[in-house]
């Protein structure tokens, strides 16, 4: 089950239970970036959310760029 964070709270605990989760998951010719790319807008909730999309709509497509922002 993927973790939930709404902005209050250790982004970088939060960060590094769902990378740990992501890992997990594996499908043929995906990377694991584009799984956590993908699966990050169904962990994230509230602010932490709206936070996602500005960062999503200021070209973010890599998840070291993501999590440099956290």
């Amino acid at each position: 089950m993927l973790p939930k964070f709404s902005g209050d709270g250790d982004a970088h605990s939060f960060l590094s239970e769902f990378e740990e989760v992501c890992s997990m998951m594996q499908f043929p010719n995906v990377s694991l970036d584009i799984v956590r790319l993908h699966f990050i807008p169904f962990s994230l909730e509230d602010l932490a959310q709206k936070w996602m999309h500005s960062l999503l709509e200021n070209s973010i497509s890599i998840w070291d760029g993501f999590a440099r922002f956290s």
